[in-house]
């Protein structure tokens, strides 16, 4: 079965298969002139010569609302997402069986429910849906125990903290919306500009057609500048071509409070403990001298990923994500090295058979059994005096009064599900209430609560 994995990214969303990438990045970017509307690449190669049409914030504001002028009002962002999945379907779908979704951890559930809508309407065989820091940082089991997972989008940034132990778990995210991609290309443009005019007297913003070919070239430009310290650059305008020297650090100066600004995002959401392992994409490492600005910064090692390494990481973890039913959960939490290998493919949700044909008998936690009954057993950090449950520890983040309860119906164990942050079973998460096996374990809250459920024979 071939299976493909889209990178669900505005400032470049990704296709790829088990060969590797499968097609350029294209942006979240909608060029609208009346009924025509260009998405992408093409949108992107003319936004700078026609900036009042241009939308570039449809996959942040993923919404059925219409928009506002001067957009056609009988459209909305939903609608531009669809055209944009639609398009990027076109150029990579083929005969994939399979799709899987990384998606950032930006979205909502009602967002993650309006894009699995989108993709079945555009007919992608969506059966995964996994959180995209979690499937890029997938690596061997004894791989830093903490790590955090930085990504770039068009308008900002996104941090996420995974914890590693024998499975890879997110943790927590923050997303810093103070800058992104398109304030970074702004800065630079401007800086540039002004030095083409203290040099040669040419404003490249002066002219559209100008404009768009310094936006052309800015991507090189700044690979470049990751290799030297000075770059010639140059542009042709009015049949003349202008050339300046562009140095490094004239351009990471001229984005040093943003470079500061993601600085203070990373404090604000690494442990206190040891600082853990930074793990940069790509489209981050590409911003000249942010690597080392940031090893500075935190004394801590820097990783930096691949291209497209959430995708290619959702399609290596294929197992772990795809389900069979027509709930997908939306997987945060991977099996790691060794143990991923032997990680249950069957989604919570679904039955799965008991060991020996018997239903648990108990749920174990920190080495101790509980019974399970007819009567709902409740596990949480508000039980009940007088009721029958566990009580977690009120500091243990992510956990809801009654976080969920195990109950015998008949003869199945269930687990019903009553949090508004989610319960998983052998790490994908439940969607309203599933039925238990010998052997299964159920996780929540951060640090991770842990519930084994066995049988006791007599």
């Amino acid at each position: 079965m071939t299976v493909i994995a889209l990178e669900l990214n505005d400032a470049g969303v990704l296709a790829a298969d088990a060969s590797g990438v499968l097609s350029p990045a294209s942006p979240g970017v909608a060029l609208i002139e009346g009924r025509s509307i260009e998405v992408g690449r093409e949108a992107a190669s003319g936004a700078r010569l026609k900036p009042r049409r241009i939308h570039d914030r449809f996959w942040n504001d993923l919404d059925t609302k219409a928009l506002k002028r001067p957009f056609p009002t009988h459209l909305s962002t939903a609608d531009l997402v669809h055209r944009h999945l639609q398009q990027i379907w076109s150029e990579v779908g083929g005969d994939a069986h399979s799709v899987l979704l990384a998606v950032p951890g930006t979205f909502d559930e009602r967002q993650l429910s309006l894009i699995l809508g989108i993709a079945r309407s555009c007919q992608i065989p969506v059966n995964g849906l996994v959180d995209a820091a979690v499937a890029a940082s997938l690596g061997p089991a004894n791989g830093p125990p903490d790590v955090l997972h930085l990504d770039l989008q068009l308008h900002a940034v996104v941090a996420t903290l995974l914890e590693r132990r024998r499975r890879l778990s997110r943790v927590r995210v923050r997303v810093d919306d103070r800058f992104g991609l398109a304030d970074l290309h702004t800065r630079w443009a401007s800086h540039i500009a002004a030095d083409f005019v203290r040099t040669t007297r040419f404003d490249p913003l002066h002219l559209a057609d100008s404009e768009q070919s310094l936006y052309d070239h800015l991507p090189a430009w700044l690979r470049e500048l990751q290799k030297s310290n000075t770059v010639t650059v140059s542009i042709e305008a009015g049949g003349r071509r202008y050339a300046i020297d562009l140095s490094r650090a004239g351009m990471v100066g001229a984005v040093q409070r943003q470079y500061d600004n993601l600085v203070e995002t990373i404090r604000a959401v690494r442990p206190e403990s040891a600082p853990p392992t930074l793990v940069v994409t790509d489209r981050l490492a590409t911003l000249p001298g942010l690597e080392d600005h940031l090893s500075r910064a935190h004394e801590t090692t820097v990783a930096v990923l691949q291209p497209a390494a959430a995708a290619t990481g959702a399609v290596r973890a294929a197992n772990q994500i795809s389900a069979t039913t027509e709930s997908l959960p939306f997987i945060t939490v991977l099996a790691t090295g060794a143990d991923a290998s032997h990680h249950p493919r069957t989604p919570a949700g679904t039955h799965t058979p008991a060991a020996g044909g018997r239903p648990p008998t108990h749920l174990v936690h920190d080495s101790i059994a509980y019974p399970i009954s007819e009567v709902p057993f409740a596990i949480g950090v508000s039980i009940p005096e007088d009721g029958r449950g566990l009580q977690i520890p009120p500091t243990t983040a992510g956990v809801s009064g009654i976080h969920c309860t195990v109950f015998r119906r008949g003869d199945s164990v269930i687990l019903a599900d009553h949090s508004t942050s989610g319960t998983s079973v052998n790490g994908r998460r439940v969607a309203g209430s599933t039925e238990l096996a010998v052997g299964d374990t159920v996780s929540f809250g951060s640090p991770d609560v842990e519930l084994l459920m066995v049988s006791m024979v007599d």
